[in-house]
């Protein structure tokens, strides 16, 4: 755009020029000199912008990002800490699968021997379950003690995976292992669960020290190290002071109602007998195939012929409480001493509402359909059948 204007200053690079509209205005010289006060015509020309300031600072701020996301890549979303004796911590992504599995103590290690391969990628609740299989075969857990299993997750909110389902899941695993157990599983916050990772200690000592100082029932550990075991601080505390009843899981083959007769394969067996399942024998427990004789009875049901089977006033255990949920398990052992365990499906509930006997749709372990009616009020079982 042509414009006029009067010289103000001519210099080798510039002339700055007076605009008609009143404006001081630099232009290039372009090798000529012009006399102050001559008026001349100019062109206007837009500024040429340099987009290099721009483009270096989208470079840094890739670079910024990209570092950020390599760091972000490899950090735990969230932890999940397991204490029997054998102390483990799980490192989780932002799916509930494992990061790394670590060993907080000379047992954990054993435990984890060989495994850590297997448990990276695994879902946090799958990855429990091959923990305690693990820590029962190597005998951390047995059916002639009290065990006790803390478990902790720590956790941001709105996660894959909360407290309440890694409960249940954790209940369904050791009912599977026939064991008495009393569990806990608890939350954590995330700053106290990575301080534990960064020391690697467990969660669980921190609350149950915690917990314990609150009922003034705490062990002295002096001598023990910083960071002592859940087997230290329960050190002669008896778990029904620090447990709620439902946190209890019954073994198969304790603590009956009272006048429940006692199974056949709650007996114990002659010396001679071996290779009989026994409950709480890890070696068979799901997902081991150790070896053992089959059950005499067990080849004598295969071998009917497929139609409705009915059992008729089958006790429940006294510690085998019925589930009044939409979806859960239930452990049932009959007269003869078999080993049921049912799963209720989803959409099926034990009907309890007001009435004195419930009608569930529950499948049998191989999935098979079963329908059950029984009391509630004495827990007996009226009817069982078990389509096959």
């Amino acid at each position: 755009m042509k414009r006029k204007g009067l010289v103000l200053e001519s210099t080798n690079k510039y002339v700055l020029v007076l605009s008609a509209e009143g404006e001081y205005i630099k232009v290039p010289a372009r090798g000529r000199r012009y006399s102050i006060g001559a008026e001349i015509d100019f062109d206007t020309v837009s500024p040429r912008r340099s987009f290099l300031p721009v483009l270096v600072a989208c470079a840094a701020l890739l670079l910024l990002v990209f570092n950020l996301a390599q760091q972000l890549a490899g950090r735990p979303a969230a932890y999940l800490f397991l204490d029997i004796n054998p102390s483990i911590m799980l490192s989780l992504d932002g799916s509930a699968c494992i990061i790394e599995a670590v060993a907080l103590n000379g047992d954990g290690e054993k435990v984890l021997q060989g495994e850590e391969e297997k448990l990276k990628g695994l879902e946090a609740r799958e990855a429990l379950q091959h923990l305690l299989e693990g820590a029962c075969r190597e005998g951390y857990l047995a059916s002639d003690r009290d065990n006790v299993i803390l478990v902790s997750l720590a956790a941001p909110e709105r996660f894959r995976l909360d407290r309440e389902e890694l409960e249940s899941s954790a209940k369904e695993s050791v009912m599977q292992l026939k064991l008495q157990a009393y569990l806990k599983v608890s939350a954590a916050g995330m700053t106290e669960a990575r301080n534990s990772w960064r020391r690697r200690v467990s969660v669980n000592a921190l609350l149950l020290e915690r917990e314990l100082e609150a009922l003034d029932k705490g062990n002295n550990l002096d001598g023990k190290g910083s960071a002592p075991s859940v087997h230290d601080i329960l050190e002669g505390i008896d778990p029904r002071d620090i447990f709620k009843p439902d946190q209890l899981i019954p073994g198969s083959n304790r603590d009956r109602h009272p006048g429940t007769p006692e199974p056949e394969g709650d007996r114990r067996e002659d010396p001679g007998k071996q290779g009989q399942e026994k409950p709480g024998d890890c070696r068979n427990s799901p997902g081991n195939s150790g070896g053992g004789e089959e059950q005499p009875g067990k080849k004598e049901e295969t071998n009917r012929e497929r139609g409705p089977l009915s059992y008729k006033s089958v006790s429940l255990s006294a510690v085998l409480r019925v589930v009044h949920t939409a979806s859960g398990t239930v452990f049932l052992t009959t007269e003869k001493g078999e080993e049921l365990l049912l799963k209720i499906n989803e959409g099926s509930s034990i009907l309890i509402n007001g009435t004195t006997a419930g009608i569930a749709d529950l499948r049998y372990r191989s999935g098979t359909p079963v329908r059950v009616s029984f009391n509630l009020e004495t827990g007996e079982i009226l009817t069982m059948e078990i389509d096959r």
